[in-house]
């Protein structure tokens, strides 16, 4: 959001901006209803249906570990390698599509997590793993955040897609919404060197 809004602003310094935080789900229902303009979401984890997507990057799963778990020394894991270790999710009555693609990640490696904890936020998972309390599946893009005391390894070979988008409704003709395309493919070609210079991809 700060490098889409900040590009946004630069170019168009009056633009009105409104921003709702929604689950991918909540977001594309929005879409259809006109309700909002755009929405940046991981539409992998549901049907697109009417959205149109118009900047995409993939932000593959990854581990989130503590610091000074063993399998933090490692540049790359598989998923059965934490199969016997409790695993933190996001709350599903809030992710359902999300926590669902999770569980199905860990079950075409083989097992069904042991679910330690739950939190409702992206940093609420990275304090649980921070705690020594389990450890997690996130998008690699994570790394970018403040991860104090947790260490993000990549996955080798995730079964199932993550990505990000800028979506909105196909029957959009706004010229706003283009411009925010354009500095959206921008923002994400940032993320995408950024994560892989600290993952060292």
């Amino acid at each position: 959001m700060p490098k889409l809004i900040s590009k946004l602003r630069s170019l168009r310094p009056n633009i009105e901006i409104k921003v709702k935080e929604m689950v991918t789900a909540e977001q594309i229902t929005a879409i259809e209803e006109h309700k909002i303009d755009v929405g940046i979401a991981r539409p992998s984890t549901v049907t697109r249906n009417n959205t149109n997507i118009v900047a995409e990057l993939n932000d593959p799963f990854c581990l989130a570990l503590p610091l000074h778990h063993p399998l933090a020394k490692q540049k790359s894991l598989t998923l059965n390698q934490a199969e016997h270790e409790p695993f933190v999710f996001f709350t599903r009555f809030i992710a359902h599509a999300y926590y669902d693609q999770i569980i199905g990640l860990c079950i075409d490696a083989g097992f069904f997590p042991k679910t330690q904890c739950e939190a409702s936020t992206i940093y609420g998972v990275l304090d649980l793993v921070s705690s020594g309390l389990g450890v997690a599946i996130v998008p690699a893009s994570t790394v970018l955040l403040s991860t104090k005391n947790v260490q993000i390894v990549p996955l080798k070979n995730p079964s199932r897609p993550s990505g990000i988008a800028l979506m909105h409704s196909e029957e959009s003709d706004n010229a706003i919404i283009k411009l925010a395309s354009t500095c959206m493919k921008e923002a994400l070609s940032d993320i995408e060197a950024e994560t892989r210079e600290r993952l060292m991809l």
